[in-house]
Protein backbone atom coordinates (compact mmCIF):
# COMPACT_ATOMS: atom_id res chain seq x y z
CA UNK A 1 0.00 0.00 0.00
CA UNK A 2 1.06 3.27 -0.67
CA UNK A 3 0.07 5.02 2.68
CA UNK A 4 2.27 2.29 4.64
CA UNK A 5 5.31 3.20 2.44
CA UNK A 6 5.31 -0.48 0.58
CA UNK A 7 5.06 0.98 -2.66
CA UNK A 8 8.27 2.75 -2.59
CA UNK A 9 10.15 -0.86 -2.15
CA UNK A 10 8.51 -2.05 -5.53
CA UNK A 11 11.37 -2.60 -8.08
CA UNK A 12 9.39 -1.03 -11.23
CA UNK A 13 9.08 1.71 -8.94
CA UNK A 14 12.59 2.22 -8.54
CA UNK A 15 13.96 0.87 -11.63
CA UNK A 16 11.75 3.95 -12.89
CA UNK A 17 12.96 6.10 -10.14
CA UNK A 18 16.39 5.45 -10.66
CA UNK A 19 16.16 5.98 -14.96
CA UNK A 20 14.92 9.75 -13.90
CA UNK A 21 17.52 10.29 -10.71
CA UNK A 22 14.17 10.89 -8.42
CA UNK A 23 13.08 9.32 -5.58
CA UNK A 24 10.36 6.66 -5.26
CA UNK A 25 8.36 9.17 -3.76
CA UNK A 26 8.21 11.52 -6.58
CA UNK A 27 8.07 8.48 -9.24
CA UNK A 28 4.67 7.72 -7.14
CA UNK A 29 3.12 11.40 -6.86
CA UNK A 30 4.11 11.98 -10.57
CA UNK A 31 2.16 9.04 -11.82
CA UNK A 32 -0.64 10.14 -9.40
CA UNK A 33 -0.62 13.51 -11.56
CA UNK A 34 -0.16 12.38 -15.22
CA UNK A 35 -3.17 9.71 -13.95
CA UNK A 36 -5.45 13.33 -14.60
CA UNK A 37 -3.76 13.67 -17.20
CA UNK A 38 -4.01 10.60 -19.20
CA UNK A 39 -8.08 10.44 -18.35
CA UNK A 40 -8.53 13.03 -21.71
CA UNK A 41 -4.87 12.32 -23.61
CA UNK A 42 -7.09 10.34 -27.02
CA UNK A 43 -8.84 13.98 -27.09
CA UNK A 44 -6.27 16.43 -26.18
CA UNK A 45 -2.61 15.83 -27.20
CA UNK A 46 -1.67 19.21 -25.93
CA UNK A 47 -2.28 18.44 -22.66
CA UNK A 48 0.92 19.38 -19.99
CA UNK A 49 1.70 20.05 -16.86
CA UNK A 50 -1.85 20.06 -15.68
CA UNK A 51 -2.77 23.05 -17.96
CA UNK A 52 -6.52 22.12 -17.76
CA UNK A 53 -6.46 22.08 -14.09
CA UNK A 54 -10.20 23.77 -14.17
CA UNK A 55 -11.46 21.27 -16.30
CA UNK A 56 -14.48 18.42 -14.90
CA UNK A 57 -12.43 15.46 -15.27
CA UNK A 58 -9.86 16.68 -12.85
CA UNK A 59 -11.32 14.25 -9.54
CA UNK A 60 -7.77 13.39 -7.95
CA UNK A 61 -6.29 15.04 -4.64
CA UNK A 62 -2.87 14.31 -4.19
CA UNK A 63 -2.21 15.16 -0.67
CA UNK A 64 1.64 14.42 0.39
CA UNK A 65 2.47 13.70 3.78
CA UNK A 66 5.32 14.37 4.99
CA UNK A 67 6.61 16.48 8.38
CA UNK A 68 10.20 16.83 6.66
CA UNK A 69 10.93 19.60 5.27
CA UNK A 70 12.94 18.23 2.47
CA UNK A 71 10.70 16.02 1.37
CA UNK A 72 8.28 18.67 1.55
CA UNK A 73 10.22 20.16 -1.37
CA UNK A 74 11.37 17.10 -2.87
CA UNK A 75 7.22 16.32 -2.82
CA UNK A 76 6.61 19.60 -5.12
CA UNK A 77 9.60 18.70 -7.33
CA UNK A 78 7.44 16.03 -10.08
CA UNK A 79 7.20 18.55 -12.26
CA UNK A 80 11.11 18.27 -13.39
CA UNK A 81 10.11 15.11 -15.26
CA UNK A 82 7.33 13.01 -17.46
CA UNK A 83 6.46 9.38 -16.91
CA UNK A 84 6.67 7.58 -20.87
CA UNK A 85 3.43 5.66 -21.54
CA UNK A 86 5.52 2.33 -21.24
CA UNK A 87 6.66 3.66 -17.63
CA UNK A 88 2.68 4.52 -16.84
CA UNK A 89 1.55 1.17 -18.10
CA UNK A 90 4.18 -0.74 -15.90
CA UNK A 91 3.33 1.44 -13.01
CA UNK A 92 -0.68 0.88 -13.65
Amino acid sequence: SISRGEAFENKVVQTIAKEHSVSPAQVLLRWLFQQQDNRDSQEDQQLQYGQKIEDEYRKILIVAKTATPERMKENRNIFNFVLTKEEMDALN
